[in-house]
């Protein structure tokens, strides 16, 4: 008995270890863009983005590891500091915008591309608020010469939008959240390859936080870096939230990235709706880290979070019920949109470690109170979707799966409701529940 457990343990664990490092071939195109109108969506982007290198905009505190001619390497260590700037994403063999688009609108693709990143320029970096902040009367404020040297960050960060809006444009930010044991490279190219399948459109946003440290311990250092990475997260998301250049946020967090980005959204939330005036970002509001909360405005209004997606989530199913339900989080985003599957054999390790409480993300219907199933349905915000995809990563699939990732686009980049008649025709699973297939939008021959 001790012998099965152990094998199941390292199973898990490899499994975990495999989906952290993201594979350096580039994924085949999701079935929503084998067709014309994929390829005429590349046509009409702007020549600026019409390019084979794919550029992301990073936001990390993660440490540099070293120097090197491509720019400074990331690791797993922590840094007090968040730095951001722009990775690009090369293919080899290197391909012409022509080629890349065909490729992308076929398969199986001419060539098979292997993608690294070949560049990283740092721009900025956003000093912890420590450093912002003076003791008045026994207190931790916000420093009175704080504002103007935050105001200017905030100016450089917004000007970056400039490659991929336009000068001067706006649009929609989508902000990606990985999990356990990612890379800085890897964390790169999963954002990288969803916005360039996606058709490329608005601004891709990878926050990497420093995990990747691989093993059973580093899935305990990983859980504490997460916790260490709220503060940062928090603040990216105020200042994209107070940009006059964003019009709706996207939020795309995976795995252990999902209790990163809920754990920095509810505190968010608590700011807004009860705590706000007597945070030490009071003196900012409307400027750099807040925007201008109105009387009786939803938090998701306030944020411009458009949509919030939990993708195979390494979460307590009761601590998701708990947030989402008794304390109402479920309000922070206009859509909160769950991705499960009941194949996700890397959530075994979660299982293992925290004596075999449910996991969000590898969740049974039948282990759902059909009471609890009935109020959830009841729930216009919220879209619970059971993946009965095949073949993979069991754990990515909604990265690299072209049924499951079909469907995240149709989400975000077309703001589709699920249904045979809008447009993503998921099928009703169960109450409250719906159902991707494996053949979802695969083209007939």
């Amino acid at each position: 008995m001790q012998s099965k457990r152990f094998a199941t343990l390292l199973l898990a664990t490899v499994a975990l270890v495999v989906s952290g490092c993201a594979g350096r071939r580039l994924i085949d195109a999701p079935y929503v863009m084998r067709n014309d109108a994929a390829k005429a969506r590349y046509d009409a982007l702007s020549p600026a983005l019409q390019t084979p290198d794919v550029p992301v905009l990073y936001v990390t505190n993660r440490k540099v590891d070293k120097e090197t001619v491509t720019g400074p390497k990331y690791g797993y260590k922590r840094s007090t500091d968040m730095a951001y700037g722009i990775a690009t994403v090369h293919m080899t063999p290197e391909p012409t915008w022509a080629e890349l688009v065909d490729d992308s609108v076929h398969a199986p693709r001419g060539k098979n591309y292997h993608i690294s990143v070949s560049k990283v320029e740092p721009v900025g970096v956003v000093r912890p608020t420590m450093e912002y902040t003076s003791i008045e009367n026994g207190r931790i404020a916000l420093a009175p010469d704080a504002v103007a040297p935050i105001l200017a960050e905030r100016d450089t960060f917004d000007a970056l939008f400039d490659r991929w809006f336009g000068e001067g444009g706006s649009g929609d930010a989508y902000l990606f959240v990985h999990g356990y044991n990612n890379t800085f490279d890897a964390a790169v190219f999963r954002v990288a390859e969803t916005w360039h399948f996606s058709g490329r459109p608005g601004l891709p946003i990878c926050f990497t936080w420093p995990a990747g440290s691989g093993g059973l311990k580093g899935y305990a250092y990983d859980r504490e870096s997460g916790e260490f990475s709220v503060v940062p997260l928090k603040s990216l998301i105020w200042m994209l939230a107070a940009s006059p250049r964003i019009k709706a946020i996207h939020i795309i967090s995976h795995s252990r990235g999902t209790d990163v980005a809920i754990t920095a959204l509810r505190e968010i939330q608590f700011e807004i709706r009860g705590l706000y005036r007597r945070s030490i970002y009071a003196p900012l509001t409307g400027q750099a880290f807040s925007p201008t909360v109105l009387p009786g405005q939803e938090v998701y209004e306030a944020l411009k979070l458009r949509t919030l997606v939990l993708a195979s989530p390494d979460m307590d199913i009761d601590v998701f019920g708990q947030r989402f339900l008794n304390e109402g989080l479920i309000q922070v985003a206009d859509r909160v949109v769950v991705y499960t599957s009941e194949s996700d054999k890397a959530l075994g390790l979660s299982n293992w470690l925290f004596r075999g409480r449910s996991r969000l993300g590898d969740m049974r219907l039948t282990s759902i109170n059909p009471k609890t199933l009935s109020i959830l349905s009841q729930l216009d915000k919220l879209e619970l979707i059971n993946c009965k995809v095949r073949g993979g990563d069991s754990h990515g699939y909604l990265f690299q799966h072209p049924a499951a990732l079909s469907d995240l686009i149709l989400l975000l980049r077309d703001d589709l409701v699920p249904g045979p008649d809008e447009g993503r025709p998921l099928k009703r699973a169960n109450e409250g529940v719906w159902e991707l297939p494996n053949d979802y939008l695969k083209p007939i021959p």
